[in-house]
């Protein structure tokens, strides 16, 4: 988001702001889990100082990134124990210390020390939601400087978020209420229960403050009042009250009546001292729109067209009759010259023009992130410098953007595909994959990862499987290939480039009715691997993944959606999936285990992920939030915990010598026994999608856009 601010006044609220209304992140204590984020991310909004070189990230699982060094070095901040899900957007005065950061689930965090010591404020000192949403997102969040009728000073801030949230602070962020309904004009039907998404406040320079929110169905609203105290002014009597603006076609006066007219969301704004600025977003992923203000005075924002640049796709669900569009712009910010930079969906990139109304695609490519274009979700501009922030721990900078051709630069460097699964040989090497089927290593733990495999597969291919029996004998498993067979890869040398071998042939596959699409692969030993997959389908391999057969020859199973597996020899293990189904095999057939949730009642659900490490300690998780622990003497699994939020599990890990367990969600909560359950916070609000033991004790969660590790603190 934009950076803009005058004011320094850390000194007058620190007092009220440090400790009040909220509480700080505590300790880490022996005993505790302590996660460390190695990798990625999805950074969905950034501030940047005006010094150009200090600035902040905020991303999910509550996380707040830091840089002093102009983002060669970054450093995680701590924030609370409570912050533990996505961060959408943060602000900070001029000083560079007191700022604050919003996010889902109503998250408001504020600090007096330039993150050192992040607080969040009490959910009793926030408004209700006009319409009650599903999620209780807010998106951004700005503050300025005013004078009251003592004439002291105050800071006001504003904040944006779902289902028409509007609120605001007059005591530096402490408390909060809702602006609902403090229109001069009656929005169009529908507004007050929509996203309102960016907040901006700009000085004229005359002693006017002048505010913009921008949000749904294409609707910008404005407001304005003095810096100093007015006895005249409505502001001072009761709240400021917003008008809304006109913009082309699809202001308040624009009702959508079906497919044919969709909702046009507008995510960033920026409004420079003189009066012009710009608002982007679009219609789903590739139908972008911007749109300029030429003064103070002008009510009417201008339509600007946004150009396509090959080989993105044409777009889709625009309005009726437009035909060329570009992908969606998510952030945007204003240029020392007064030109725009907007960034968005497929790490696309465009500049406003000096003449005429077509934005140009300055996106000429980074070499590190081609194979992935991440969507940018949070960007700002200094100067001529713009940073653009996303998923996969995307950040992108240019430092000549009013160049004819600006270059980018990928600070991350490491940016891989949405993740699915991950195994270690060692703390030092493994490997991660996922999405497009790319598989990425790391021979340092996962500070860094490099792309070794690249499979020729369709759009949207997934690999879902991974496993490595040591340094050098790996199998990944996916979703159908190009050859109409499961994906399928092998490699006895190590997993690097070059080195990875498809299972292509027909003839080394069991015959399949519709083949499918494999979840879970587990190796025992260097012959034999298990993977499973929809359909009921069990393949066997006794060679090291070079060829399959049928591991369920005996139909025993019929046609469940199989999700997890895992052997403890080469003839007994246990498979998991939909229906609340569970199999175990000791070397001929298969026999169904029964899994009762508390209470005894059958578990109908899906299980998503089962590990083992003895006969006797095998654990599977599943739907809302259950965990069930294999009872030898009852011959069944038995629940044995609920995630206090009842989010679906996606992932189970035990390690080898003691009695702990470790499961995630697909919400990044997590669970840990360890003699009694616990729920600390795992620094991810993405589903956990891998949970790896590693050989010097600790672990490595992986998410959808991330990597982790974590161990036990002495």
């Amino acid at each position: 988001m934009t950076t803009f601010c005058k004011y320094s006044v850390r000194a007058a609220i620190a007092p009220l702001l440090a400790g009040a209304l909220g509480f700080a992140a505590p300790p880490a204590q022996a005993g505790d889990l302590e996660f460390t984020n190695l990798q990625g991310g999805l950074i969905h909004g950034v501030h940047v100082a005006s010094d150009g070189v200090t600035a902040w990230g905020v991303e999910d699982g509550g996380r707040i990134r830091f840089t002093d060094d102009g983002f060669d070095t970054w450093v995680f901040q701590e924030t609370p124990d409570t912050a533990r899900y996505q961060l959408n957007g943060v602000f900070f005065l001029d000083d560079d210390q007191t700022g604050w950061a919003v996010g889902d689930e109503h998250t408001v965090l504020y600090t007096t020390d330039g993150g050192d010591t992040w607080s969040q404020v009490s959910e009793a000192n926030l408004p209700d939601w006009p319409v009650e949403p599903v999620d209780r997102n807010l998106w951004d969040v700005h503050f300025v400087e005013v004078e009251n009728s003592r004439r002291e000073t105050e800071l006001h801030g504003w904040i944006t978020g779902r289902e028409g949230a509007l609120w605001r602070s007059t005591d530096g962020g402490l408390s909060w209420e809702s602006e609902d309904g403090a229109y001069t004009t009656t929005p169009w039907h529908g507004f007050n229960s929509e996203d309102r998404y960016g907040v901006y406040f700009v000085d004229d320079g005359a002693g006017t403050l002048h505010g913009y929110v921008s949000g749904d169905w294409a609707t910008v609203l404005h407001t304005s009042f003095s810096t100093t105290y007015d006895a005249g002014d409505d502001y001072w009597i009761d709240e400021p009250y917003w008008d809304v603006l006109s913009v082309p076609g699809d202001g308040h006066t624009y009702e959508p009546t079906g497919a044919a007219q969709p909702n046009i969301e507008l995510y960033d704004i920026e409004v420079a001292d003189d009066g012009t600025g710009y608002v982007v977003g679009g219609v789903g992923t590739n139908c972008g729109r911007a749109y300029k203000i030429a003064s103070w005075t002008t009510v009417t924002w201008e339509q600007l067209g946004v150009n396509n640049p090959a080989p993105e796709p044409p777009p889709t669900n625009c309005p009726v009759g437009e035909t060329t569009a570009a992908s969606t712009l998510y952030a945007m910010g204003l240029l020392s010259d007064g030109r725009a930079i907007g960034t968005g969906y497929a790490s696309n990139k465009w500049r406003s023009p000096t003449s005429g109304s077509l934005w140009a695609s300055i996106y000429t490519g980074l070499p590190s992130s081609d194979p992935v274009k991440p969507p940018l979700f949070g960007g700002t501009a200094v100067g001529t410098t713009y940073i653009a922030t996303g998923q996969f721990g995307a950040i992108h900078r240019s430092t000549n953007t009013t160049a004819g051709t600006p270059s980018w630069t990928s600070l991350h460097g490491n940016e891989t595909t949405r993740l699915q699964a991950a195994d270690f040989a060692s703390s030092s090497v493994g490997w991660i994959t996922g999405q497009t089927g790319r598989i990425h290593k790391t021979s340092n733990g996962g500070v860094s990862f490099r792309e070794v495999y690249t499979p020729s597969t369709p759009s949207g291919f997934f690999m879902r499987g991974i496993a490595f029996l040591d340094s050098d004998n790996g199998i990944v498993v996916g979703d159908v290939g190009n050859s109409g067979l499961p994906f399928v890869a092998y490699t006895h040398a190590g997993g690097d480039a070059s080195e990875w071998t498809e299972v292509t042939s027909s003839s080394d596959f069991p015959t399949f009715s519709t083949a499918p699409n494999l979840y879970d692969i587990d190796i025992v030993d260097s012959d034999t691997a298990w993977a499973v997959g929809t359909g009921g389908w069990v393949l066997h391999s006794d060679d090291g993944g070079e060829t399959w057969t049928d591991g369920d020859s005996g139909d025993d199973l019929g046609t469940v959606n199989l999700e997890g597996v895992s052997f403890l020899t080469s003839t007994v293990g246990v498979v998991v999936g939909a229906g609340g189904e569970a199999w175990g095999t000791v070397g001929s057939g298969w026999f169904q285990i029964p899994v009762k949730q508390a209470g005894g009642s059958t578990f109908t659900g899906t299980l998503h992920d089962v590990a083992t490490r003895s006969p006797d300690t095998v654990v599977a998780v599943g739907d809302e939030g259950r965990v069930f622990a294999y009872v030898s003497a009852a011959g069944e699994f038995q629940q044995v915990y609920q995630e206090s939020n009842a989010t679906r599990l996606t992932s189970v890990a035990l390690r080898a010598g003691d009695a702990d367990v470790y499961a995630g969600s697909e919400l990044g909560s997590f669970v840990w026994y360890d003699g009694s359950w616990k729920e600390p916070k795992s620094l991810a609000s993405q589903p956990l999608m891998e949970i790896v033991p590693l050989g010097d004790g600790g672990f490595i969660a992986a998410t959808s856009y991330l990597v982790n590790s974590f161990d036990e603190v002495p």
